[in-house]
């Protein structure tokens, strides 16, 4: 049975009490949580992790705090894991909703930014080339690590599918739906910024990189089109909205648990 711990990067107490640690394998003792704060980025504190516990597992999952694992979750991500590495022993990054193109999705997560539960056009498991970063899974034995170059918390999916990718290694998405919790995204603020323009420098060579939010191409009028898009989306507001008061009972009503 593929062994599983859990890590996550961690800034609001309330928001990770009434999500993540709301969940029952974890409640129950049968999912460890490794729990990692005041970090300067996602690459830093996961990198602790892989330290910490890559000889205890074969899998660490890198999980946001404001997602709610339903019942049975661990029983469903041990089997599909079992079944992909039968099938795919260069399986190395798996997650649960991720893209190989701009219109070629695969996965199933309720997304509370978007108020409604995305549906991929792709069959699962599939090979993609970028994940959402709600929650990735690394293999340990594969002994990747993330870049504590690229800055703050955004892109690093994108960036560690890439560097599996390089070395031979595949990546993964699998359907284990969850409930992602999290607030709209008004803007692509100086953090995501920053990391973008980072990633478009590491990988010069391999340009345009598809993610999920914004592709990375040799000009930068993609990130500021997309910049405008969002703010316009959103009538220029920096309102963000409510996270779900309950996310057990939006897992129930979806038919997750």
């Amino acid at each position: 049975m593929a062994r599983i711990i859990l890590a996550a990067a961690v800034n609001d107490e309330d928001v990770l009490e009434n999500n993540l640690l709301a969940s029952d394998d974890i409640q129950s003792g049968a999912l460890k949580l490794h729990t990692y704060r005041s970090y300067k980025s996602a690459a830093a504190a996961y990198n602790q992790a892989i330290s910490e516990l890559d000889d205890q597992c074969d899998w660490i999952g890198f999980v946001h705090q404001d997602v709610y694992l339903p019942s049975g979750f661990l029983k469903i991500l041990t089997s599909q894991l079992e079944s992909l590495q039968q099938q795919d022993d260069t399986a190395a990054i798996v997650g649960f909703f991720g893209g190989v193109s701009r219109n070629r999705h695969a996965g199933r997560v309720w997304c509370s930014a978007n108020g409604q539960q995305l549906v991929g056009n792709l069959n699962t498991p599939t090979k993609i080339n970028t994940l959402d970063e709600y929650f990735i899974l690394v293999r340990t034995d594969k002994k990747l690590s993330f870049d504590t170059d690229l800055p703050g918390f955004h892109l690093f999916g994108t960036d560690i599918c890439k560097e599996a990718q390089k070395i031979g290694l595949s990546c993964w998405v699998v359907e284990v739906p969850v409930v992602h919790n999290s607030r709209r995204v008004v803007t692509l603020d100086k953090y995501y910024r920053s990391a973008w323009l980072y990633m478009q420098k590491k990988w010069a060579q391999d340009l345009p990189l598809y993610n999920l939010v914004c592709p990375i191409t040799k000009n930068r009028f993609a990130l500021w089109r997309r910049y405008l898009q969002i703010r316009r989306k959103h009538g220029f507001k920096n309102n963000r909205g409510e996270m779900l008061s309950d996310p057990i009972q939006k897992a129930i009503d979806l038919d997750y648990q």
